[in-house]
């Protein structure tokens, strides 16, 4: 599973709005390692599902009582991205969207994670 993708109760779920490398490039293992720690720093892990897909996985929120919003965590850290791709029937929460951002910006700018050896996009 790359470092978008967390099991529960033996589904996996994508988590909404952020994407993480593959684990077929050296980012993408950092980036589950990440995404390990923080999963297991903070106890039980509890999703809402944003978005059901039917041949996909389902899109969900997921947090803990350590790190709250986990993919707000991968952004802040730098080892994710925001998912901008708004496909049709998908929930955007605009303001969610936009937290997102900004949290993804201020890593970027201060080149953690990912950014740490690549240019600002």
């Amino acid at each position: 599973m790359d470092g978008d993708t967390v099991m529960i109760e033996k589904r996996n779920l994508d988590l909404w709005g952020i994407e993480a490398p593959s684990l077929s490039s050296s980012d993408g293992w950092f980036s589950r390692a990440a995404l390990d720690r923080f999963i297991g720093e903070g106890g039980e892990l509890v999703c809402v599902v944003k978005v059901k897909r039917r041949k996909r996985r389902d899109q969900a929120i997921c947090s803990n009582n350590k790190v709250g919003d986990v993919g707000r965590a991968m952004l802040q850290n730098g080892w994710a991205v925001v998912n901008r791709v708004d496909k049709k029937g998908q929930d955007v929460d605009s303001v969610l969207a936009g937290v997102y951002d900004r949290t993804e910006k201020r890593a970027r700018d201060a080149r953690i994670g990912l950014w740490t050896n690549y240019p600002l996009r």
